[in-house]
């Protein structure tokens, strides 16, 4: 039967499975937070748990599921959790005893991943943007507040950006992001634009 708990592990150009009993204790590691979407995504099942023990085929991956590895390695961590790669998928009882670590897995990883942009696995996190559109307009400002002299350089974006698109993202439809927005020490996310 599978182990507690799996992470993704990135060795150079290889992507495997690990059990995390054989990590060391707090490794850093990134957790993604996705849709899933209409298409069929690669999925770890019984049948394949001891094929990506060994190898996760990155041609088989979706661009939202290779764009945090990419994010991932550039952060220098080791370790990627990803759902449908890291519980088995056709095993009620593995769905069952992982789900309930699930707040465990978003509280301790390093970073949560947001591809709070895609509708599946196909949009992934990097988009094509026009960086005129989010350019935020810098103040130095100073002034005497309640808690004395405050003074500084500040970004000024529209507040409706958060809204538009994040609070009104694919992402933030599923009900699990709730616990993964909240629970992630935190996250960033890759947007529409």
């Amino acid at each position: 039967m599978f182990t507690p708990q799996a992470q993704i592990g990135l060795e150079n150009t290889e992507v495997r499975l690990c059990c995390t009993d054989h990590l060391p204790p707090g490794v850093k590691y990134t957790s993604l937070s996705h849709c899933w979407g209409m298409k069929p995504c690669l999925r770890l099942t019984s049948k394949t748990l001891s094929a990506f023990e060994k190898d996760i085929p990155v041609s088989e991956l979706s661009n939202t599921f290779r764009d945090p590895i990419t994010i991932t390695k550039q952060l220098g961590a080791r370790y990627l959790w990803i759902d449908s790669l890291c519980i088995i998928q056709d095993s009620l009882l593995d769905w069952q005893r992982e789900s309930a670590k699930m707040r465990s897995v978003y509280a301790n990883s390093f970073l949560n991943i947001a591809a709070t942009g895609s509708v599946d696995g196909e949009g992934g996190c990097f988009k094509k943007s026009n960086s005129l559109l989010v350019r935020p307009c810098k103040i130095d400002a100073a002034w005497t507040g309640s808690y004395g002299p405050l003074s500084g350089a500040y970004d000024c974006v529209p507040a409706s950006i958060w809204n538009q698109y994040i609070e009104n993202s694919p992402l933030c439809k599923r009900a699990w992001v709730l616990q993964e927005r909240f629970l992630a020490p935190r996250t960033i996310h890759f947007g529409a634009t």
